[in-house]
């Protein structure tokens, strides 16, 4: 007879475990348990479904990615700070191999909006992130936005490449970098 799980922490981690071993396809609530040494039941009384397990583990692993101690994307100039968040992102995706470029497939049509709010929170801290420290270098030219050219929508887009170069396994992001500084310096 499988033991009641003691917390939902620890039915997270063994998520967040599974993601890391088998990519995201393999996480589902009778593997979770297995993993615990619980019952299904047990999973069913902290996650009322398969998807609720999938929105906390997406969250949980988006948080450690961003979040790992030590890991400081805030750096003196613009470029540095977008090629420390580019490396963060890479390990991320190195620890959780395809997360990145799968995870939002798990979800139903009637959960993808709360999958894409769960994302839309870790992707917005990191913008307002990165916005800060475009405007705290002192060698970028504020002059060249506008209403049609935003520091924010500048920052998306950055953003956006450095996820396009982590899901296509880039080694470095040299070129975008080459870019920005045409850009704004």
């Amino acid at each position: 007879m499988n033991k009641a799980v003691t917390s939902k922490e620890a039915i997270i981690m063994a998520s967040k475990d599974l993601v890391m071993d088998s990519g995201m396809h393999a996480l589902n609530i009778r593997e979770v348990a297995k993993r615990c040494n619980a019952s299904v039941g047990s999973i069913y009384n902290y996650f009322s479904s398969k998807e609720d397990l999938i929105l906390e583990t997406v969250g949980s692993i988006w948080s450690e990615i961003f979040q790992k101690k030590g890991d400081d994307i805030s750096q003196k100039d613009f470029i540095s700070q977008v090629e420390a968040l580019f490396k963060k992102i890479q390990k991320g995706s190195q620890e959780y191999p395809f997360f990145i470029s799968v995870h939002g497939m798990n979800f139903t049509e009637a959960n993808k909006s709360k999958g894409r709010e769960v994302m839309n929170q870790f992707f917005s801290r990191i913008e307002s992130s990165l916005l800060e420290g475009l405007k705290k270098d002192k060698n970028v030219n504020l002059n060249i936005f506008n209403e049609e050219f935003t520091e924010t929508d500048f920052v998306r887009f950055i953003f956006s490449n450095i996820r396009n170069l982590v899901i296509e396994q880039n080694e470095s992001c040299k070129v975008l970098l080459e870019v920005i500084k045409k850009i704004i310096y």
